[in-house]
């Protein structure tokens, strides 16, 4: 039991085999793992893989995405969506990175892992489940390539089969691809303008719609009409766009003023609502009357919900 003596907190000791081992705190970690290898391939001496988000569905399985630079079999399992990296060393406008995605199950054993990229850089920066046990990764992709590409980002048919910019240039995309509870791709998509997007976050809701976040710096190919902000509000926007689980889009918006607006989470409730998280610079676009803070705090950033 806890004890109390004026500021310090103790434990109060029943009696016990001081001969052997006390242990006071009973939580004992159920198992941890290191995600990745060195290569001999390996480009980069620096981070080469990064694990950026997780998720579990309700079976109780976990999920690892991220990126990752590493040519070796530690990432990608035999029959996997994509075996190999397929970004290092293409082209003289290939990346390094590629995005990946890991199933574990609940005893911390891999059921299967997949590369996920084109011939650019991409980074897997977050994973959702549905009630259904199908598995979203969204994240930021330079690849170009279309759906003609079988292991690049879109799927024939997909909501945008192609990247958004200019050949050659170099920026990048959001993308949204599904998976289903064994590892095999379902729809992949593009998401994004002329200028550059960061697909930041993913979240889905219990009628199985998926919802992806991030920022952008395009004028158009982002809202539709009738959203809440269909017009690019300035320097930099965030962005807020439903799917349904086929992959259709319902809606997309800007959100931001005219300053600086990062977005970073999003997340649905029971009842179908959408939260967006991020920080922002603008003074006008963010605040509704009455909100808990109607005026920008000052400095380089506030946060925003």
């Amino acid at each position: 039991t806890w004890k109390i003596e004026g500021n310090k907190i103790s434990f109060q000791l029943g009696s016990y085999n001081e001969n052997k081992l006390l242990i006071i705190d009973p939580v004992v970690r159920q198992w941890g793992t290191y995600y990745g290898s060195k290569s001999a391939s390996s480009q980069n001496t620096g981070d080469n893989d990064e694990g950026r988000a997780c998720a579990t569905d309700a079976s109780g399985n976990i999920y690892l995405a991220g990126n990752t630079i590493e040519t070796s079999t530690g990432i990608a399992t035999t029959g996997a969506h994509q075996y190999t990296n397929s970004s290092v060393g293409t082209n003289s406008f290939s990346g390094n990175y590629d995005a990946f995605l890991v199933k574990f199950n609940s005893s911390g054993k891999r059921q299967w892992g997949t590369y996920y990229g084109g011939t650019g850089d991409d980074y897997g920066n977050s994973c959702a489940t549905d009630s259904s046990g199908n598995i979203y990764l969204a994240g930021t992709t330079g690849s170009r390539f279309g759906p003609s590409d079988t292991i690049g980002i879109a799927t024939t048919g997909a909501h945008q089969e192609d990247f958004g910019h200019v050949p050659f240039e170099i920026t990048r995309d959001a993308f949204l691809v599904k998976f289903n509870s064994s590892g095999v791709r379902q729809w992949g998509t593009y998401y994004g303008g002329t200028g550059l997007e960061i697909g930041s976050s993913c979240a889905t809701d219990a009628s199985g719609n998926i919802y992806l976040s991030g920022s952008t710096k395009s004028t158009s190919g982002i809202a539709t009409t009738g959203a809440h902000q269909t017009t690019y509000g300035g320097t930099n926007d965030g962005f807020l766009v439903k799917f349904n689980s086929s992959g259709v889009r319902q809606w997309g918006t800007y959100y931001g003023g005219p300053g600086n607006d990062d977005v970073r989470s999003c997340a649905a409730d029971a009842s179908g609502n959408i939260y967006l998280a991020g920080f922002t610079s603008s003074t006008t676009g963010i605040a509704t009357i009455g909100a808990h803070q109607t005026t920008y705090g000052g400095g380089t950033h506030d946060a925003f919900l």
